[in-house]
C-alpha cells in the first residue's frame, strides 16, 4: 500500500472510530479499520481495539473531528427515542464534515498485535475479509 492510495468511507463509519461509539453497521466500521491498518485478517473481537489504534491515523488526517464530542445523557432514552437521537446527530455531523471522508491508510505497513497472532493461532473465530 502507498500512502497515495485514499478511499471515501461514511462519516458514521470515521466517527465510530474517533469516538468510540457505535453509529454505524459493523461491516463499515470493521472495512475501514482494515483498509488504515493493511490487514485482511482482524479478528471480530478485535475490530474495536484496533479502531483504538488507528484513531490517530484519522485525526492526523482529519484534524477537524478532534473536538467532535457524542451528546451526553443518552443512556437515559428508550430504545427507539435513542435509535432516532443516533441517526440525527448522524445526519447533522454528515452536514457539518461531510457524507464521507477521504481516508490514506497507514504509510508503514503494520504487523498484527502479537495478542492477535496468538489468538488466531487457537480460535475457530471467524475472522474478517475483504477480498
Amino acid at each position: 500500500m502507498t500512502a497515495s492510495l485514499k478511499y471515501e468511507f461514511p462519516i458514521n463509519a470515521v466517527l465510530t472510530v474517533v469516538l468510540g461509539r457505535h453509529l454505524t453497521d459493523f461491516w463499515n466500521f470493521s472495512e475501514l479499520v482494515e483498509f488504515i491498518t493493511g490487514d485482511n485478517g482482524i479478528l471480530l473481537d478485535d475490530v474495536m481495539t484496533m479502531g483504538a489504534h488507528v484513531k490517530p491515523v484519522i485525526l492526523e488526517q482529519h484534524p477537524q473531528l478532534k473536538d467532535v464530542q457524542f451528546p451526553s445523557g443518552i443512556s437515559k432514552m428508550k430504545t427507539k427515542e435513542r435509535r432516532q437521537f443516533v441517526q440525527d446527530w448522524c445526519v447533522q455531523q454528515a452536514a457539518i464534515f461531510g457524507k464521507t471522508l477521504s481516508i490514506t491508510p497507514m504509510k508503514a505497513p503494520t504487523k498484527p498485535c502479537p495478542e492477535n497472532i496468538a489468538r488466531r493461532a487457537t480460535s475457530n473465530a471467524h475472522h474478517l475479509s475483504t477480498c
